[in-house]
């Protein structure tokens, strides 16, 4: 027997819904964490998975995975929010909603600013309902086009971008910080060694050394 023009409709719907939000079940990520090892985020996940004020960074991050939930702090939170948020802006942004997160950005003073500004309102905004009777959370869809709409996909579509834009700067800034400090370390071990022989005469190598490093960290 053949698929009725109802059921058939319903397959096209279905698949298109995949196309456009992906599979809820899909592994998204593989993360590891201190607070709970290595954990598998699926899609499904993210809309179950909340920001909050940090303590040591300005966001924590309240992480829904399989068989689980943790609530990750500091810098990690950070790292690990950097890791989903492309998967919550699946397809990027059009021009006008890049704008519009740029502006975001700027308006708050760069990525640090805005990451502080977003811990404001972040718990509200990715809130997620719990069912009546079991105290779990389940997800919350829009009822026309089925796409997640709480936990990180209740962010706003500028927040979300201006958000993964943020984190990625950010990350970018910390590993700049970490060759910044090994070559500040490099600088001073240079300038002992030549203290060493001040007394003499500095050695030629070791004053084009220094000088290159002071260029560097200067």
């Amino acid at each position: 027997a053949g698929l009725s023009v109802g059921a058939f409709g319903g397959i096209i719907t279905q698949g298109l819904h995949v196309i456009v939000h992906g599979r809820p079940d899909a592994v998204v990520a593989r993360v590891r964490t201190d607070a709970a090892g290595t954990i598998e985020v699926r899609r499904r996940h993210l809309a179950e998975t909340r920001l909050a004020p940090g303590s040591d960074a300005p966001l924590a991050l309240d992480v829904r995975f399989k068989d689980g939930e943790a609530r990750i702090e500091g810098r990690e939170a950070l790292r690990i929010a950097g890791l989903l948020m492309p998967h919550v802006n699946r397809f990027g942004g059009k021009t006008e909603l890049v704008r519009s997160a740029v502006r975001a950005l700027d308006d708050a003073g760069g990525a640090d600013g805005y990451l502080a500004r977003l811990s404001a309102y972040a718990s509200d905004a990715t809130a997620v309902p719990v069912k009546k009777g079991s105290g779990k959370r389940k997800p919350r869809t829009s009822g026309r086009s089925g796409a997640y709409t709480s936990g990180l996909f209740g962010l706003t579509p500028p927040d979300r971008l201006a958000l993964e834009m943020a984190l990625h700067e950010e990350a970018e800034l910390r590993a700049l910080r970490g060759e910044l400090a090994d070559l500040e370390r490099a600088w001073r071990e240079a300038e002992e060694i030549a203290a060493i022989s001040d007394d003499i005469l500095t050695p030629a190598p070791i004053r084009a050394a220094l000088e290159r490093l002071r260029g560097l960290v200067g």
